[in-house]
């Protein structure tokens, strides 16, 4: 999924290219699943304006760890408990 998903970022594919590709190849993931990947990639609470960009600092860390015990393949009590914050 992870594949798929930076194949489309870097190629800047829109959503007809890439469907079509995909029925050529037969070897990538539905878009669907593309797009909730892509979804996840990022924090929540980003505002952006033409001046620039924002995201809560608490987010940010919360969504980074996520993203690195889901790619280390961590065990379950790693997870990181949330009924605290």
């Amino acid at each position: 999924m992870e594949d798929a998903l930076l194949w489309l970022i870097e190629t800047n594919q829109s959503v007809r290219n890439y469907q079509r590709t995909k029925d050529l190849l037969c070897n990538l993931p539905c878009y669907k699943k593309v797009e909730k990947a892509k979804n996840e990639a990022y924090p929540e609470g980003i505002t952006a304006t033409e001046m620039g960009s924002s995201v809560p600092l608490e987010s940010l860390l919360y969504h980074t760890a996520q993203r690195i015990i889901k790619t280390a393949n961590l065990p379950g009590k790693f997870m990181i408990n949330t009924h605290s914050w």
